[in-house]
């Protein structure tokens, strides 16, 4: 299974946290996490998970790790698999500064 796209939009397709890196990046988890529930399946199936970070910047890690940290305490899980990050020229969608792609191994059913 390939999960791409996940951002910080909520089940009725509302932007999740203009201008906040944390509550994007916990939102685009928690997206995650619902898509991988979705099929039977967990972080712990999950084998790559790439992060593109807009306009990122070192100072900004702290949010990044914010939202991450709060994604694990809604999903009950620990969400840093194997995963890689990457910058991102900055968005022409202001209220976007997060997004992700996960390649991941399921088990048969």
């Amino acid at each position: 299974m390939y999960l791409s796209g996940q951002v910080a939009r909520n089940a009725a397709g509302e932007a999740v946290g203009p201008g906040d890196l944390a509550a994007q990046v916990e939102q685009a988890f928690v997206n995650v996490g619902t898509a991988l529930a979705a099929v039977g399946g967990s972080f712990d199936d999950v084998c790559k998970l790439t992060l593109y970070l807009v306009d990122w910047t070192r100072d900004k890690l702290p949010a990044l790790g914010e939202g991450v940290g709060k994604a694990a305490g809604r999903l009950g899980v620990d969400p840093r698999s194997p995963r890689h990050g990457s910058a991102s020229p900055p968005s022409a969608n202001p209220t976007c500064s997060s997004r992700s792609k996960q390649s991941l191994s399921c088990p048969e059913p």
